[in-house]
């Protein structure tokens, strides 16, 4: 069953023209139970009070020896006139929004025993398989699984997570990336 938390803001960190990487963590210090491919829902107000919620990818969750609780991240697409990007843009480093989930079954399945998986997005869509790249290393060390990941941008400057999932194809043999 979802939750509901509340989350602060840790760092926020360019990714490319316009999007950006945001590491928050649960105020109450719990991790957050998810699955890689979920999403968790920001709650807030529009400018007249009435309530609304944006939903966005996790892009992982990972531990940080310098803070107590995991990390949660996400990337967001600032949108001009956005009310979610207006909140995300000014929100300082320790301000704390209403969150909850994590939602959705977009998500590697237990037991699955594909040989090949392909892998594709643009935009902010290819976050859930940064997610992933931990399962996906297991799956292709004790499977076998061959994964290609086909990531579309207009530009280098727009491919999300570029580093990341260079630097794992670089370790995995299995795993061909594909900008």
């Amino acid at each position: 069953m979802p939750d509901s938390f509340q989350i602060k803001l840790l760092s926020r960190q360019l990714l490319a023209p316009g999007v950006a990487h945001f590491c928050f963590q649960r105020c109450d210090g719990a991790a957050l139970d998810y699955q890689p491919g979920q999403f968790i829902q920001l709650h807030f107000h529009y400018p007249d009070g009435t309530p609304t919620k944006r939903s966005y990818s996790l892009a992982g969750q990972r531990a940080d020896i310098s803070v107590a609780a995991p990390l949660i991240e996400f990337a967001a697409s600032f949108v001009p006139g956005g009310a979610a990007s207006a909140l995300l843009q000014a929100l300082p480093e320790g301000g704390v929004l209403e969150a909850s989930g994590p939602y959705g079954r977009f998500c590697l399945q237990p037991g699955e025993r594909n040989a090949r998986t392909l892998l594709i997005a643009t935009g902010t869509g290819v976050t859930p398989y940064r997610a992933m790249l931990p399962q996906l290393a297991q799956r292709m060390a004790s499977d076998g699984l061959q994964v290609v990941l086909l990531q579309g941008a207009r530009t280098q400057a727009e491919l999300l997570y570029h580093a990341d999932f260079l630097a794992f194809a670089a370790r995995h043999p299995g795993f061909r990336y594909l900008p």
